[in-house]
């Protein structure tokens, strides 16, 4: 019994993994879910402390508008809620902006509000564990090198 448990997870491991990697992140491109506007590559999306899916290109603040102050009911080591941002074109909510580390102001983005426009087709997916590609972690150091080059001279 246990040996088939092990091989129905290494199984169900597999699966996973290849429906990860059936497209390259920069292969997919991210729509609002509303108004079908291209507004990211799947590859500006990185994964923030195994918890925060964030888009770290600059540019992505010409798709969206701030909102209201996000409160939740508790704080955070490394980051802090900061507004809502939402669809420059039509106002779909896409998630809310995050302060991390007092210095990065970065969106994290909510997929069910977004539409993803793939090799194969366009499809949506409720949680950011079923998109079909994968999303790289998010490092500090390289996003201060990319956005702060100054710094690092």
């Amino acid at each position: 019994l246990q040996e088939e448990a092990v091989i129905g997870r290494k199984i169900a491991e597999s699966r996973k993994t290849e429906k990860r990697s059936r497209n390259t992140a920069d292969s997919v491109q991210l729509l609002c879910r509303n108004c079908f506007r291209s507004v990211a590559s799947g590859s500006d999306i990185k994964l923030l402390e195994k918890a925060h899916y964030v888009n770290i290109n600059p540019e992505f603040r010409n798709y969206y508008k701030v909102g209201g102050q996000v409160m939740l009911g508790r704080t955070f080591e490394d980051w802090e809620p900061g507004r809502t941002v939402s669809c420059r074109n039509c106002d779909k909510d896409w998630g809310f902006e995050m302060k991390y580390k007092k210095a990065a102001v970065l969106p994290n983005l909510a997929i069910k509000n977004l539409a993803l426009e793939t090799p194969d087709g366009r499809t949506t997916v409720k949680k950011w564990k079923d998109v079909p590609f994968t999303v790289d972690d998010f490092s500090f150091d390289d996003y201060c090198k990319d956005n702060f080059p100054d710094l690092f001279d």
